[in-house]
């Protein structure tokens, strides 16, 4: 995910959001093997995902670059000649960005096409979880892997203003809404399986519309075993029981 710190300007104001969203060409990162077109907020397999958003704009519409879109939308929020912004990499891989510099400075060639220059700055990753949990990064590339495969534990730590507090954010962006809030908290609330699909589905239409940051890939984990191998069922999170695992020796 490409964070973009809303208590900064120019990322403070939502055309620019947007127009560096359709300035990033995410056809290109699935060619160059950087990691899978991503067109959700949260988890595909998990309940409440907007897959309806995909299908009604069209999956290309949403992962193609648009740089003429993108320029009108600039001039409009006042950069007609662009600007200057830092974007923040960590210096390792992780599973989400396997090859980080290189999804960085792909990023940083997209939006050099509609006059936004991106300094890079490469951090250690210690040192770079306290500077953005402190809000110092403009933009920044960081991603988030499920505890357990409810909505929840995506959405409400990436969306919620109560994780949108200088040393102790999890909401990169800082993202604040009051209609954001009302509908993670109704979906904690409530135990109606479908009503919380419902929140959720609000909620992303919501989050779409402001784009506190920009989805760029998900992880494709490779599991490998041996046919030997009785009874492991793979899970989303990662996290999987192996009480009912056996190994059938010949």
């Amino acid at each position: 995910i490409m964070r973009l710190n809303h208590l900064l300007p120019p990322f403070s104001n939502k055309l620019v959001r947007q127009a560096a969203m359709a300035a990033i060409d995410q056809k290109q990162i699935m060619q160059a093997d950087i990691g899978n077109p991503k067109y959700y907020r949260t988890c595909a397999a998990l309940f409440g995902c907007d897959t309806k958003y995909a299908s009604a704009v069209g999956a290309d519409d949403l992962i193609k670059a648009d740089p003429e879109k993108s320029k009108a939308l600039l001039k409009e929020a006042g950069y007609p000649e662009g600007f200057s912004a830092t974007l923040w990499v960590m210096n390792a891989s992780r599973e989400y960005f396997p090859k980080p510099l290189k999804t960085a400075q792909f990023i940083k060639e997209n939006l050099q096409q509609v006059n936004i220059d991106l300094n890079i700055e490469v951090f250690n990753w210690n040192e770079y979880l306290n500077k953005m949990h402190n809000g110092e990064h403009e933009i920044a590339l960081i991603g988030w892997t499920g505890d357990y495969a409810d909505p929840d534990n995506f959405l409400y730590t990436m969306l919620a203003s109560e994780n949108a507090k200088p040393g102790l954010a999890g909401n990169y962006s800082f993202y604040r809404s009051k209609d954001a809030d009302q509908l993670l908290a109704q979906a904690r609330q409530t135990t109606n399986m479908s009503f919380r699909r419902s929140l959720y589905r609000r909620l992303q239409e919501t989050v779409n519309y402001d784009i506190p940051s920009i989805p760029l890939v998900h992880t494709m984990p490779v599991l490998a075993a041996r046919l030997s191998v009785k009874g492991y069922t793979p899970h989303m999170t990662g996290i999987e029981s192996l009480e009912k695992v056996s190994l059938e020796i010949d």
